[in-house]
C-alpha cells in the first residue's frame, strides 16, 4: 500500500514537472491571463519577456521538486532501523580487539 502511494506521488509530480512549464509558456505566448497588461512586463523587450517566461517555467519545476521532497520526507518510515549482520559484527569486534597498536620505530639521526 505504501509503495503504491509513493509511486502515485512520483507519477503525479513527474507529470506536473512537464505540465506547469508548458502551461506557463502557453500562457505567456498566448497572453491567456492578460500578463502583457502589467506595466512591468509591458516595458520589457520581447527578448526579456522570453527570458522571464523561461525563468518562471524553471522556477515552477523547482517548486514541484521541492513539494515532492517535502512529501517524501513526511512519509512514515516503513522499516525498522537497520541492524548489522551479527556474524560480521562479531568478526569485526574480534579483529579490533585482537590487534594491538603498532609502536613507532625510533627515528634514526
Amino acid at each position: 500500500m505504501a509503495a503504491a502511494n509513493t509511486i502515485s506521488k512520483f507519477a503525479i509530480t513527474s507529470l506536473l514537472m512537464w505540465v506547469f512549464p508548458l502551461l506557463i509558456i502557453h500562457a505567456f505566448y498566448n497572453n491567456t491571463f492578460n500578463v502583457w497588461e502589467l506595466s512591468i512586463i509591458r516595458s520589457l523587450s520581447p527578448e526579456h519577456r522570453t527570458i522571464l517566461m523561461g525563468l518562471l517555467a524553471v522556477l515552477s519545476v523547482n517548486l514541484v521538486i521541492a513539494i515532492y521532497i517535502y512529501l517524501a520526507l513526511k512519509e512514515p518510515r516503513t522499516a525498522a532501523e537497520p541492524q548489522p549482520d551479527p556474524a560480521f559484527a562479531e568478526g569485526a569486534r574480534k579483529s579490533v580487539e585482537g590487534t594491538a597498536p603498532r609502536k613507532r620505530a625510533p627515528k634514526a639521526d
